[in-house]
């Protein structure tokens, strides 16, 4: 079952989706699928850009949907941190990655979090366009933006047909597709400029139109939809996290590159390393299988299988 929630519509969404939610105690230590709808708009040279695009899968690269444990609240399976990024056009180098840290309803599913990418950047953001009509040819649209905050609020959906067992299969849904004229999340992008680059360059300074003053700016997760697709941290992909992926983790030492182990980068820094085992061990820690007695143990196994569903079951 797939559908979308956002806070305006957080009543008439959780009376029907509530009995299913709660059987879904700890959803830390996952990583998803994730497609996501974006729409943007403002004004630029007395005339309104806007560009919207439709629920689009995003490539299941790291930091595209994780949902970990907050380290100030290490057992607490209602504290997350969820990391996430933006979409964006295929020539940039620097992707928009925020780190939102909220809560998570385990009687509801509502999952409600926010966070600020701090820094100033260059947005190439995933449309295309001919300068309002001043280029001979389509150009990716880049938007200048400083220190952009995402607030999200999403709902975990549980498939009507699941029994009442602690094994489940669950999706995770904001937006239009559960109620029209709603968003899974507000961005404030605090946008300064407006450019177009000609498709293939990644250098923002050689715009063939612009830059230009962008004012009232709006942004919007339209839509989001994530689909549960392994166990973060899993490295001998037994749908487990366990000390055996701490001792894996130890063979994947080294630099990642397009063949490397991708996986072991945990925090995404090009490079698999103590840092990173060390990451793992925190986390086998605070929700594996294993050595938590504070609150009870958040153990977590099952299976996952290749038409996209992971099977997952978690101890309160």
């Amino acid at each position: 079952m797939r559908a979308t929630f956002t806070r305006t519509c957080l009543l008439a969404i959780l009376i029907g989706a509530a009995p299913a939610a709660a059987q879904v105690p700890d959803i830390r230590g996952l990583t998803f699928d994730l497609s996501l709808g974006l729409e943007l708009h403002g004004n630029v040279l007395e005339t309104h850009f806007h560009g919207i695009q439709p629920l689009t899968a995003l490539d299941p690269l790291p930091w595209t949907f994780d949902i970990l444990p907050d380290p100030d609240a290490a057992t607490d399976p209602t504290r997350v941190v969820l990391r996430t990024r933006l979409p964006t056009g295929p020539d940039t180098h620097e992707l928009m990655r925020f780190e939102l840290h909220g809560t998570y309803d385990p009687e509801t599913g509502a999952i409600e979090a926010e966070g600020v990418l701090w820094g100033c950047y260059f947005w190439q953001t995933p449309f295309e366009d001919d300068g309002l009509g001043y280029l001979d040819a389509p150009a990716s649209v880049w938007v200048s933006v400083r220190d952009p905050k995402m607030t999200l609020a999403v709902v975990v959906v549980v498939p009507a047909e699941a029994d009442d067992a602690c094994i489940l299969a669950f999706d995770i849904a904001g937006g239009t597709a559960i109620q029209p004229m709603t968003v899974a999340a507000d961005i404030e992008l605090n946008a300064q400029l407006i450019e177009w680059v000609p498709t293939g360059i990644d250098d923002p300074a050689l715009a063939s139109f612009g830059p230009y003053a962008y004012t009232e700016v709006t942004a919007e997760l339209t839509a989001l939809q994530a689909h549960v697709r392994e166990v973060f941290g899993d490295l001998n992909d037994d749908a487990l996290l366990t000390q055996a992926d701490v001792i894996e983790i130890h063979k994947l030492f080294g630099v990642v590159d397009v063949q490397g182990p991708m996986k072991g980068d945990l925090n995404v820094d090009g490079v698999v390393d103590e840092q990173d085992a060390d990451y793992l061990q925190w986390l086998v820690r605070c929700i594996g299988n294993k050595d938590i007695f504070s609150g009870g143990s958040h153990g977590m196994q099952g299976t996952a299988s290749k038409t996209g569903g992971l099977q997952v079951s978690g101890k309160p």
